[in-house]
């Protein structure tokens, strides 16, 4: 473990979560902060901050995964002194990011509020990645492709869901600068459209990362390559797929664009969701129970993404109806949105990756810690998300409904937000504690470690 860097950057991303979600709580109640902190950390600092880290927390688990999964399929070293290189570029530009944002320097737009030249950096790092993720993907074994099921392909849906979501995030994170330029920047419909057209295929992007990394983890967990190689897991594939390049327009309903763009990016942004969660339901019912596994911590994290996929699935189908998008966009509804994909869904499948990663090296942590630990992530999690919903419900009627002025009715949300402020705090208590747990484990003799309950055998 100690020359692998998979941990480190585990590490580095719940850092970057926790310190997010901290953020996030002085930039919750921000207007109702005493003046002198509001001017020591203004709203306009807090934000591109909390959205920064976590997006940093996401890439970090993301790239870290990564790097050991193909480690693992391939039987290969992988270059490590190159992978810590990487760590400490990655290390290196979030702190030069933090830094802008702490002496106000800014330029960027969205989750890239930083100067841009900063992009620059990220870019050359994510292309490394790239090349290592398609140098050692020509390699996978032969026991974890698809070439003798009878599939177009050799290669698993999950190492395909990695490269589009590697080549499709390349794209768009060029395209989120295009503001830079006076053809897409100097004319506003142009401009919002391919801001919001870009962000939105950034999430797809990494939603893609997200998906391949839960499809290998029921691979090598329970499903072998009935899961890897399955219909259904091409079926996610191409869903995501075409969630990338039309999935977008239904944050943009004010924009003119076509009318079958709008339909198509709804009904699919629903979908691939539904499938992701009917895959994850038909693995559960193969799989041992958590506590009777060796896998324990990987798959109560998984069958949490589970629960809170449905809930999410609801929130996002009510909020992406035009009329009912109307009065909640902009509300803290989208928020509620954001943080139950971000923290119910991605966070899950990211924890799943890292104790699949510790038990595989045999330091697994026990299965007491890790039945209390999903059981407080629920909890903190349900009173969190609630939280906003009630903000976004007063928000709405009190200022669409009502047609108050903000400072009228500001109160009232900040009263519903300290739901959230304070379910917050059982989270980050949760991450911390899983980073200390993880990094004693990571510290201590290895004990024999564990091999994959698969049956390899023919898929129908």
């Amino acid at each position: 473990m100690t020359r692998n860097p998979s941990p480190a950057f585990f590490a580095l991303g719940l850092g970057a979560l926790v310190v997010s979600v901290l953020l996030g709580n002085l930039a919750l109640l921000s207007f109702e902060l005493p003046q002198w902190l509001r001017d020591v950390l203004p709203f306009r600092m807090l934000r591109p901050m909390h959205v920064s880290l976590a997006v940093g927390w996401l890439f970090a688990g993301i790239i870290g995964f990564v790097y050991y999964a193909l480690r693992e399929l391939t039987g290969r070293p992988l270059p490590h002194r190159w992978l810590w290189v990487h760590w400490a570029g990655y290390a290196l530009v979030g702190l030069a990011i933090m830094t802008a944002y702490t002496v106000n320097i800014y330029g960027g737009r969205e989750y890239w509020a930083f100067p841009p030249v900063l992009a620059t950096a990220i870019l050359a790092l994510w292309l490394f990645f790239g090349g290592v993720l398609i140098r050692y993907g020509r390699h996978i074994q032969r026991t974890h492709c698809c070439e003798d099921t009878g599939h177009f392909t050799r290669w698993p849906t999950y190492w395909w869901m990695w490269l589009t979501g590697w080549i499709f995030f390349t794209f768009t994170f060029i395209e989120t600068y295009l503001w830079m330029f006076p053809f897409w920047g100097k004319t506003v419909v142009r401009d919002i459209t391919v801001q919001w057209k870009a962000q939105g295929a950034l999430v797809g992007s990494w939603n893609m990362f997200l998906y391949g990394t839960s499809l290998y983890l029921m691979a090598h967990t329970a499903g072998g390559r009935r899961v890897a190689c399955s219909p259904v897991g091409w079926w996610l594939y191409l869903l995501g797929l075409v969630n990338l390049i039309f999935g977008w327009a239904h944050h943009v309903y004010p924009v003119p664009n076509a009318t079958w763009i709008r339909g198509l990016a709804y009904a699919v942004s629903m979908t691939e969701l539904i499938v992701l969660a009917r895959m994850i339901a038909q693995w559960r019912q193969s799989s041992t129970p958590p506590d009777a596994s060796a896998f324990h911590g990987t798959l109560r994290w998984l069958h949490t993404t589970e629960r809170w996929i449905f809930v999410n699935l609801i929130l996002a189908i009510a909020i992406s109806v035009p009329v009912v998008n109307l009065y909640t966009h902009g509300t803290h509804f989208t928020v509620a949105h954001a943080m139950g994909t971000t923290i119910g869904i991605n966070t899950p499948i990211l924890l799943a990756a890292l104790f699949y990663v510790l038990e595989k090296e045999g330091r697994r942590l026990s299965a007491g810690f890790a039945r209390h630990s999903v059981r407080m992530f629920n909890v903190g999690l349900a009173f969190f998300w609630a939280g906003f919903l009630l903000a976004g419900a007063v928000k709405a009627y009190y200022g669409w409904g009502k047609g108050l002025e903000w400072a009228v009715y500001r109160h009232k949300v900040g009263n519903a937000l300290w739901v959230s402020y304070a379910a917050s705090f059982l989270l980050i208590y949760v991450f911390i504690r899983i980073a200390w747990r993880a990094w004693r484990a990571a510290s201590r003799p290895v004990v024999p470690a564990v091999k994959p309950e698969v049956e390899e055998e023919a898929i129908p």
